[in-house]
């Protein structure tokens, strides 16, 4: 064992004076890293837990976040805020999902700690589906938006709104729209017709059920009036435990 201060020791394996090997590691700002260490960085598997009580467990990399693995906001508390899945370089990059202590959920794609790919998103509180794809936590680019009483609503999202038939066109005509997009959205023009507004929109319609939530996340989501390009807020590099 070899002991800075009374909350600053390392006891474990050594190799040419670093830690190297199966060690736990103690740090005075209240931290704690138990697993594998690879010249004198956690590196293998390992558990990492903050002074605030978030927790990591799963794979490092010359001391970072950098694998598979499991984070969650509060280790005393079973239903708080976690994420399970891919990381890079310390950042939730790759397939995961996202679970929020008040039961909103997203599963897909990651990059840079935010949606980014493709994904599916679940607000719990108001009954709203999202599912297609992101950019840096934003839905951008095809969509589909399933409401709490059964509407759809599909087409190509810009900034959390749903394209006009004119806006579509004109982003058509350019260069370097991505065609991947372009190819589902000529779909989505052919299956269903546009609305009185010129927006794509699906006109499947399930039973009535209540209303939206009246939480409305500071976005302008309110009870009874919810509006397709107003989201909750989803963007995850607010948190910063992990």
């Amino acid at each position: 064992m070899l002991v800075w201060g009374p909350n600053d020791r390392y006891e474990g394996e050594w190799k040419n004076f670093t830690k190297h090997g199966k060690g736990v590691d103690r740090f005075p700002n209240g931290d704690m890293y138990d697993g594998d260490f690879k010249d004198g960085l956690p590196d293998g598997k390992g558990v990492y837990i903050w002074d605030n009580k978030a927790i990591y467990t799963g794979d490092f990399w010359a001391g970072m976040k950098h694998g598979s693995g499991h984070w969650r906001e509060n280790k005393e508390d079973p239903e708080s805020t976690y994420y399970e899945g891919e990381y890079k370089y310390d950042r939730r990059c790759g397939k995961g999902k996202f679970f929020w202590k008040n039961g909103d959920r997203y599963q897909g794609d990651f990059a840079d700690d935010d949606q980014h790919g493709f994904g599916t998103m679940v607000w719990k509180t108001n009954g709203i589906t999202y599912e297609g794809y992101w950019e840096h936590g934003i839905q951008m680019g095809w969509g589909k938006v399933t409401y709490q009483n059964g509407e759809v609503k599909e087409g190509f999202f810009m900034s959390e709104k749903i394209m006009t038939k004119a806006q579509f066109e004109q982003l058509r005509s350019n260069d370097s729209f991505n065609i991947e997009n372009a190819n589902k959205i000529q779909e989505l023009v052919q299956k269903h017709k546009l609305d009185n507004k010129n927006t794509l929109t699906a006109t499947r319609k399930g039973p009535n059920l209540t209303s939206a939530s009246k939480k409305d996340y500071n976005t302008g989501l309110k009870s009874g009036s919810v509006s397709i390009a107003n989201f909750p807020n989803t963007s995850l590099k607010k948190d910063k435990k992990h």
